[in-house]
C-alpha cells in the first residue's frame, strides 16, 4: 500500500478509536442519568415506562428542532425549497439518531433498575432476621 493510503487509514483508525472512548463516556453519563431517573421516579411514585414515553415526546420535539438548526448544513445551499427526498433523509438521519439514544437510555435505565433491586434483596439478606421461635407470653391468660 503506499504511504497516503496507510496514513488515511490510520487517521481512521484513530478517528474510531476516539469515537468509541466518546461513546464509552456517554454510556457512562447515560447510566448516571438512568439512576437519577430511577431515584427520581421512586420518590415521585411515577413508572418508568412514563418517564420514557415522556422522553420519547422531548426527542420528537428536539428532532424537529435541530432539522431546523441544521436545515441549511444537511440541505446545501437550497435551503428556501428543498427537494422531498433530501429532507426524507434528514428526518431519517435524525431518526436514528434519536432512536440509537432512546435504546441506549432505555438499556441504562433497565440496567441501573436491576442494580437497585440487587441492592435491595441484598439489604434484605444482611437484615437481622428474627427467631423464628414466638416470644413467651407472660400475660394473665397465658399463665394458669
Amino acid at each position: 500500500m503506499s504511504r497516503k493510503r496507510l496514513r488515511s487509514r490510520k487517521k481512521l483508525v484513530e478517528q474510531l478509536e476516539q469515537a468509541r472512548k466518546k461513546d464509552q463516556e456517554a454510556d457512562r453519563e447515560l447510566a448516571a442519568l438512568a439512576q437519577a431517573m430511577l431515584h427520581l421516579c421512586e420518590e415521585k411514585d411515577v413508572e418508568p415506562e412514563t418517564l420514557l414515553y415522556q422522553i420519547g415526546l422531548l426527542d420528537h420535539i428536539a428532532m424537529k428542532v435541530l432539522v431546523r438548526k441544521h436545515a441549511k448544513e444537511f440541505l446545501g445551499e437550497d435551503k428556501e425549497n428543498p427537494d422531498k427526498k433530501r429532507l426524507k433523509l434528514v428526518h431519517d438521519d435524525f431518526g436514528r439518531l434519536i432512536q440509537v439514544i432512546q435504546d441506549r437510555a432505555f438499556a441504562s435505565l433497565k440496567e441501573a433498575d436491576k442494580r437497585m433491586e440487587a441492592k435491595k434483596e441484598q439489604e434484605r439478606r444482611e437484615a437481622p432476621k428474627a427467631s423464628g421461635k414466638p416470644g413467651i407470653d407472660y400475660g394473665p391468660y397465658y399463665i394458669r
